[in-house]
């Protein structure tokens, strides 16, 4: 199976973890990929989804551009995308969502990722891989406001 990983300002621990399961990190190889894999990483510009910056920051617009067009060519494809922290808010702006630019508390704390509770929807597939409630690591601040078009939640 092979699956694009966006790499540009990736963390070395996904790299690491992708690596121990056999995923080769690729960028613009994507007519013969099985998935889309988006990860973590710094703040979409607020401009994607029509909002003038207030708190954003570490923002890496080439690399939105890059992703938002992997990912028209995923959706087109009709082929799989997970996102994660950061993927999943360029999911949400792809399809015209919004993204609240600053939820408190939910940053590092003292250099380490924050542990948060997230709920499931009933009859998620969230749900049925991991039970009503899950503990997830949180090193980010942005989260999504409006759901975007065609978007269900999945967890909260």
């Amino acid at each position: 199976m092979s699956i694009i990983v966006t790499v540009s300002g990736l963390n070395e621990n996904y790299l690491k973890a992708l690596e121990s399961v056999g995923v080769i990190a690729v960028e613009n190889y994507f007519l013969n990929s099985d998935g889309l894999l988006l990860a973590g990483g710094g703040d979409i510009a607020p401009c994607s989804y029509s909002q003038v910056n207030e708190k954003s920051f570490d923002i890496d617009v080439e690399r939105d551009q890059r992703e938002f067009f992997l990912l028209r060519k995923f959706v087109k494809a009709e082929k799989p995308v997970f996102g994660i922290c950061r993927g999943l808010q360029i999911i949400n702006t792809y399809f015209c969502g919004t993204l609240f630019q600053d939820v408190k508390n939910h940053t590092r704390q003292n250099g380490f990722d924050r542990k948060i509770l997230i709920n499931t929807k009933e009859n998620s597939f969230t749900e049925k891989l991991y039970g009503k409630t899950l503990t997830v690591n949180c090193a980010h601040h942005q989260a999504v406001n409006t759901l975007g078009k065609r978007l269900k939640v999945a967890a909260i």
